[in-house]
């Protein structure tokens, strides 16, 4: 699917609304003047999994208390 927005009306669609259309429709209706592309920002499924971070980037790891250690 592409995401358009249309910028004139058309077909009961208003101007300034977006949709998501056929490769077909939206080469269509951009090419005729009724809309422009727009970044398709959304996405489906699950999110990407980020794995750069650590749990010292989280705050993460066993106290002192914890660990069974002692000082001195």
């Amino acid at each position: 699917m592409t995401s358009i927005k249309i910028i004139k009306a058309v077909g009961g669609k208003k101007e300034g609304e977006t949709y998501d259309v056929s490769p077909g429709a939206a080469d269509y209706l951009i090419n005729t003047g009724y809309a422009e592309e727009v970044e398709n920002t959304a996405r489906r499924g699950r999110p990407k999994k980020t794995t750069d971070s650590s749990d010292s980037d989280k705050g993460g790891g066993v106290s002192s208390k914890e660990s069974g250690s002692t000082a001195g």
